[in-house]
């Protein structure tokens, strides 16, 4: 317990560790920017085939009207729209339909109404793909990567790969960047997690290839998880005990802030590159940062590096305007001299041998409590990944439906920290894992025309929408943590 007792006698959140804990805070408000952008950039709007705009003057007809000759009607849910993926094999084209199906007297010239009834009759039964392209629906969004890579239809599923891929990517870099906070040190991790954000969130801005994209989004949700994982280290071991729940807490809400503020941006920036820009330059900042955060002092006394350490703590008591005692110094020293680079309960000075993963099932105790917390994990995060890129899909503005979406999570951050603080962590995880599941499950029974009867001023569909994610978000709060 002598590291602990050094920080308590500099003070468990003195002004240094206040400093210290806002400067690695401000990283973590863009990783939840960089974790959701894709709900905004990835963002599917509503679209159809592109068809030829020419002669339809002829016809004395309006554009919306006319793509009722190119494009088939399908239902989708109950309601009858134009197709999204399919066109009419034969369709209008400079003024002139073609020979196939029609009257004589309407081969060349204007339109007839027998012509239009059997041309009906006719293209129902022959469609085909969108071999033109497709036409964007850009009133909601200017630009995006469905739309400059024309990931709908049969390309839909490169979307979802891409995003897959991302994830791959948030589970590779919490092992290798925290294989590499142990071995090379907390403040180069960081340093690297925030240079990759920074350069590969520039360059997806720029990307006009998509393999190169995804590329990118892989080493983008590796760099973003590693940032996470140290910043949350860094600040529990410069941090003294009785603060160390709080800037956890606070770890784990400044994500959901950058939530909101990423729904605040993507309203105000329709464009899909600058965007992604916008939410990369906070990076920036984080670079000037990293130049005041310490290394971590527990990693230097666990690696042997007691010159540095030693610095390091005369640093923070200077800052502090503390004098620490040399006994102070030779008593921290002596209990952790031979230690390993990590041990069992995460203190020095507790064992002499050396730890490692195996460690977490090396015994039938560890085991069972390994693999709870990992199933429990894999659990929230299934439920709250889905409810966070689900918004783009529910009625209403997206825009508004996210931003509400943040606060709620917030809220459930929070609730879940007084709930931990006063009955524990297993209580209030299990509680909070069940309430989510009941309220998952009842939630899939509530019909879309629930408020049917409801005003003309009220959306039925956006209510049923947001009664669903609201219960959801809610109890998803607390497992998450």
């Amino acid at each position: 317990m002598g590291y602990d007792a050094i920080l308590q006698y500099l003070g468990d959140f003195g002004p240094f560790q206040r400093r210290t804990a806002l400067l690695l805070l401000l990283g973590n408000f863009q990783t939840g920017m960089h974790i959701a952008v894709m709900t905004f950039i990835g963002a599917i709007p509503d679209h159809h085939c592109r068809v030829a705009d020419t002669g339809l003057s002829a016809y004395n007809t309006t554009w919306p009207e006319a793509l009722n000759f190119s494009i088939p009607m399908e239902e989708v849910d109950g309601t009858w729209r134009l197709s999204s993926c399919r066109r009419y094999s034969s369709e209008v084209i400079s003024g002139n339909f073609t020979t196939t199906g029609c009257p004589g007297d309407s081969q060349h010239g204007n339109l007839t109404s027998a012509c239009c009834e059997s041309r009906w009759d006719y293209r129902n039964g022959n469609t085909t793909g969108c071999t033109d392209g497709w036409a964007y629906d850009r009133s909601q969004y200017h630009s995006s990567v469905v739309m400059q890579y024309n990931l709908v239809c049969e390309r839909a599923w490169l979307r979802e790969l891409a995003q897959s891929i991302f994830m791959a990517g948030v589970a590779t870099g919490g092992f290798i960047f925290g294989v590499l906070s142990d071995s090379c040190g907390r403040h180069r991790t960081l340093l690297v997690c925030v240079l990759l954000l920074v350069t590969c969130g520039t360059g997806l801005a720029f990307t006009s290839n998509l393999a190169a994209f995804i590329a990118l989004r892989f080493i983008l949700g590796a760099a973003q998880n590693g940032l996470q994982f140290t910043t949350l280290v860094t600040g529990m071991e410069t941090i003294g005990t009785s603060w160390r729940m709080a800037f956890g807490i606070c770890s784990t809400l400044c994500p959901s802030v950058g939530y909101a503020l990423l729904g605040i941006l993507a309203y105000v920036i329709r464009d899909w590159w600058i965007l992604q820009l916008a939410i990369t330059s906070p990076g920036v900042l984080s670079l000037i940062a990293w130049w005041f955060i310490p290394e971590s002092p527990r990693w230097l006394l666990l690696n042997n590096k007691v010159e540095e350490w030693r610095k390091t703590i005369q640093r923070i008591a200077k800052y502090n305007e503390i004098e620490v005692p040399a006994k102070m110094y030779e008593y921290v020293e002596s209990s952790t001299s031979g230690s390993g680079s990590a041990n069992a309960s995460g203190t020095p000075g507790d064992s002499k041998r050396n730890y490692n993963l195996l460690d977490l099932v090396r015994t039938p105790n560890m085991r069972r409590i390994t693999v709870t917390i990992i199933f429990a994990s894999f659990n929230a995060l299934c439920v709250y990944v889905g409810l966070l890129f689900g918004t783009s899909q529910l009625a209403g503005s997206h825009y508004v439906n996210f931003i509400l979406g943040a606060c709620v999570e917030t809220v459930a951050i929070l609730t879940a920290g007084v709930t931990m603080q006063r009955w524990g962590r297993k209580p209030p995880t299990v509680a909070f894992s069940l309430l989510a599941g009941v309220s998952c499950l009842a939630t899939a029974a509530i019909p879309n025309d629930t408020w049917a009867s409801a005003p003309p001023s009220w959306s039925p569909e956006w209510a049923a929408s947001w009664l669903r994610s609201l219960v959801s978000l809610v109890t998803s709060g607390g497992p998450s943590l």
